[in-house]
């Protein structure tokens, strides 16, 4: 029995666990996350510790990055609208928008016809409305 049984931890993951603000403005690499805290995160795995991420990232922009993290629990990804468990690679949960919300988008592109928008799909795909600089940096 470890000292963190039953305990959680779900940490955001930009500018939290990784610094990712020089990416976000200026299209740098992220870096790995540090040294330290892959430490500490194994540490607390190895006493019973669960250790995910809550981001706001969809599935499929923070595969390449669950892929390097000590996780031994589900993320919560796209800002809530799903659990993701990227040991599986299986949905577990999923609170998607119906289709209403095309016509939402339409009225918010009407008022605003230079609206960045990036849209994710169940499928994985992302799509992005308008893109600008700081949606470039993002996406890489």
């Amino acid at each position: 029995m470890g000292k963190f049984d039953k305990v959680l931890i779900a940490t955001d993951f930009d500018n939290t666990l990784v610094y990712t603000e020089a990416a976000i403005t200026t299209g740098a690499d992220i870096a790995p996350i540090s040294a330290r805290n892959r430490a500490a995160i194994e540490h607390f795995i190895a006493e019973g510790g669960l250790f995910s991420v809550s981001t706001g990232r969809a599935m499929p922009a923070f595969s390449s990055y669950a892929a390097d993290l000590p996780l031994n629990a589900p993320c919560v990804v796209a800002n809530g609208a799903a659990i993701y468990d990227y040991r599986t690679n299986e949905a577990l949960y999923t609170a998607y928008l119906d289709a209403a919300v095309y016509d939402h988008m339409d009225e918010l592109f009407a008022t605003f016809p230079n609206l960045t928008m990036e849209v994710y799909h169940a499928d994985r795909r992302i799509h992005t409305i308008n893109p600008n600089q700081y949606v470039r940096f993002h996406e890489h």
